[in-house]
């Protein structure tokens, strides 16, 4: 038993022998270990781009990286002294102050194990005063008793993210303040259709609160359903997985009616699956209206007939209308890279500034010019031309109405007024048809022209003027010719030589006179039907006359035609007329020589009579008769046959009564005092009448004994057309008992048939001599052969 014993505690020490050794060689491999695993930290610390570092529990500084050098500009050295006011900011300061006591106490109580690292973001000092920003890990260095006894940890520079990450919150900040201030609604929902986010304009448009929204269904929200609307534009794009804008419409409660514009734009997630959708809403009905307005104004500018186009300040044409194009013959394209001078030769560019200047000063202006087409034509156009500033570019807007027509118009009423003038101005169809010709040359080609009238009753035409290159004619028979194809047509006729040679073939005219390369003539008309034809023609050049002359003459026909009818009535009437003088002047004469043969008797009569009275009245009937020769004979001499000169007349009746009287002019004087006054026969025979009457009497019976005194006549026409005759004298005056009304004398009574012939009134007047005062209307009176 005791060799047992012996074993046994010889095994014992063998085997603790052996665990000793075994023990020391373990540890020597472990510290071994360490060493290398000690070599291979401080190796990675040094060649770490991040800071690595201890602490003791005072704060304490008790390694640092060689990396402090570059991040920081520090050495190690003098990092190791550095206290943390020098190495934090206040502000982080504050925080590691905070946490490194709580961060130990959960330690301390168990509550965090060994591997437990605390990660905190931190201002760091640099050595030349700026700073940076570095994420901090901290991990607590436990000793073999498991008690705390520093802080080891690794700062990362992340100044760059802290940027980054500020430079995103600012932005986020931005697109949160425009989303919140687009006045379009948008919000978005999630693939349930829930609302996650919605900007301000949304939470006003749908009138609820941002709490109220988040949360709900779209279709909940807007249209109070329970489930996705029929035509939902979001269940599309999550369909088709692209961005989708509609429009839509929708009537509301009270009526109205608004136009949408409703976008849908996906958001994918990190697998590329759609998460969410935003939703943008913008009431377009105000755009809506002004594109519907904007349509019809280009549709109405776009089909209007009048010419429309726009030009910038360097007159480059921004845009022309269809009708501007078709004017001038130009595509809108070719037209739209064209200038103004390109198209209206007024405005040269050396002077466009000036014009633009002139534009933009008056703001307004409407003018008329002219336009150049394609072809090189130019035809005249009045243009309205508006300046105006949009989006801070200067524009001229331009409407032009081509005046070609109101032009040629005008040129016809200028024909008609000047051939109306020369009807009245000329003498005859040798001075008017000059003229005609002249006129009509201002607008259409008449070198070779001429005027043919029909007679009818010998079938002939009579070419009352001719001016033409190659023929001359005077008369020929109407026939078959061209002149006479319009004379039996009543139509105008517009023919070149191939149809001039047609109508040959075909028989329906021949040829009279030379051939012209081209050939129009208008009939003359008149109610009485076509009294002739007017014909211009060209022998050289067959462009040289148109259709469009035609449609001139044919206008201008009418009043030549008339005029050329109211000519040769003139000159007819003219013709009568001077025959009826002539008659007129010989019965005027005749009667005057008649009543001369009368007046001859009457004298030779009376020198059969003794009786005193007796004679005296054959004297008062031939003066009376003389009276009345004396009328005709002034008028026979009168130039227009029809009335006299009064004064003239009264001024030779009175010269003839002083010599038959025997009275001297020098003991008793005749004032005449009558202006302007014309009177024609019915009135002049009543008025001598009377004027011989009176005279006679005051040259008998006012002047006894040889007395000297006057006699006056005056004569007017007052304002209200009534003749005052005078005739007085200062002689003895009428008895008293005289009554113009009771006497019997045949002077006398025939004074008062004369007055009542003029259907006038007499006033007789006795101071200082005696004055007769008759005044008669102004009129047609009956001729006195009728009374």
């Amino acid at each position: 038993s005791e060799e047992i014993n012996f074993l046994e505690d010889l095994v014992k020490k063998f085997s603790f022998g052996i665990s000793h050794i075994r023990n020391k060689k373990k540890q020597e491999k472990i510290e071994e270990s360490l060493r290398i695993s000690e070599d291979k930290f401080r190796k990675l610390t040094e060649i770490s781009n991040d800071v690595i570092w201890t602490i003791d529990l005072n704060y304490k500084y008790t390694y640092i990286s060689p990396s402090i050098k570059e991040k920081r500009g520090y050495t190690q050295e003098e990092f190791l002294n550095l206290p943390l006011e020098k190495i934090y900011s206040q502000e982080s300061l504050k925080k590691i102050k905070e946490a490194f006591p709580r961060e130990m106490e959960k330690a301390k109580e168990g509550k965090i194990d060994k591997n437990y690292f605390y990660v905190m973001e931190l201002e760091h000092l640099h050595k030349d005063g700026s700073t940076s920003w570095g994420e901090v890990n901290i991990n607590p260095i436990w000793d073999k008793n498991d008690k705390i006894i520093g802080i080891h940890g690794i700062t990362r520079d992340i100044t760059k993210r802290k940027m980054i990450e500020k430079e995103l919150k600012e932005s986020e900040k931005t697109l949160r303040t425009i989303f919140d201030g687009i006045s379009d609604s948008i919000y978005m929902i999630d693939k349930d259709f829930q609302i996650v986010k919605p900007n301000k304009a949304f939470i006003k448009f749908v009138n609820c609160s941002k709490e109220e929204a988040l949360g709900k269904h779209c279709y909940q929200l807007f249209m109070g359903k329970e489930r996705i609307c029929r035509n939902c534009i979001a269940k599309e794009v999550l369909k088709s997985k692209k961005s989708l804008t509609v429009e839509r419409t929708y009537t509301f409660q009270k009526g109205n009616i608004q136009y949408f514009e409703i976008s849908a734009f996906p958001i994918n997630d990190d697998l590329g699956d759609i998460s969410h959708i935003v939703i943008l809403i913008r009431d377009i009905t105000s755009e809506r209206k002004a594109r519907e307005d904007l349509y019809l104004t280009r549709f109405f500018v776009e089909s209007a007939n009048v010419a429309i186009l726009w030009f910038d300040s360097k007159s480059n044409i921004i845009y022309a209308n269809q009708a501007e194009c078709d004017a001038l013959g130009y595509s809108c394209d070719e037209l739209r890279k064209m200038t103004i001078p390109d198209i209206v030769p007024e405005f040269p560019r050396d002077k466009w500034y000036e014009y633009w200047l002139n534009i933009k000063q008056k703001s307004y202006d409407t003018f008329e010019t002219y336009h150049k087409r394609k072809n090189g034509t130019i035809f005249p156009v009045t243009t309205s031309v508006h300046h105006l500033i949009f989006n801070k570019k200067e524009y001229n807007f331009v409407i032009s109405f081509d005046i070609t027509k109101r032009k040629q118009s005008e040129k016809i009423q200028k024909i008609l007024y000047d051939i109306s003038n020369a009807v009245i101005t000329t003498k005859n169809l040798e001075e008017l048809f000059p003229i005609i010709r002249d006129t009509l040359g201002k607008i259409i080609d008449t070198k070779n022209f001429y005027v043919a009238l029909y007679n009818k009753k010998e079938d002939i035409l009579s070419l009352q003027y001719m001016i033409d290159e190659k023929d001359n004619f005077k008369s020929f028979p109407a026939g078959q010719g061209l002149t006479a194809y319009i004379i039996k047509t009543g139509k105008a006729l517009f023919l070149t030589n191939d149809g001039i040679e047609k109508m040959q073939k075909a028989g329906l005219i021949k040829r009279v006179g030379s051939k012209a390369k081209v050939w129009l003539g208008v009939p003359l008309k008149t109610k009485s039907g076509v009294i002739g034809v007017l014909v211009i023609q060209n022998y050289e050049d067959e462009n040289a006359i148109n259709k469009n002359d035609m449609q001139v003459l044919e206008f201008v026909s009418n009043q030549i035609g008339l005029s050329i009818e109211r000519k040769i009535a003139e000159e007819k009437i003219k013709r009568n007329l001077l025959e009826k003088n002539i008659l007129l002047k010989e019965i005027h004469h005749r009667v005057k020589n008649n009543m001369q043969v009368i007046s001859s008797m009457l004298k030779l009569q009376s020198s059969y009579i003794k009786d005193k009275i007796d004679k005296e009245l054959f004297n008062d009937s031939q003066n009376r008769v003389r009276t009345m020769s004396l009328i005709h004979e002034k008028l026979y001499m009168a130039p227009d046959l029809a009335n006299i000169n009064f004064r003239e007349y009264v001024v030779s009746l009175a010269t003839f009564l002083f010599s038959s009287y025997g009275i001297n002019p020098t003991r008793v004087i005749l004032n005449v005092n009558i202006k302007d006054v014309y009177l024609d026969v019915n009135m002049a025979i009543p008025c001598g009448l009377l004027i011989n009457e009176i005279i006679s009497n005051s040259l008998k019976y006012a002047f006894p004994d040889n007395n000297e005194g006057n006699i006056a006549v005056q004569m007017w026409l007052s304002k209200d057309e009534k003749y005052h005759l005078i005739i007085k004298d200062n002689g003895i005056g009428l008895p008293d008992d005289f009554n113009l009304e009771n006497l019997d004398s045949l002077g006398v009574r025939l004074v008062n048939a004369l007055v009542d012939q003029l259907h006038g009134e007499i006033k007789i007047k006795r101071e200082n001599g005696t004055s007769y005062e008759i005044i008669f209307t102004k009129l047609l009176l009956k001729s006195y052969h009728e009374e």
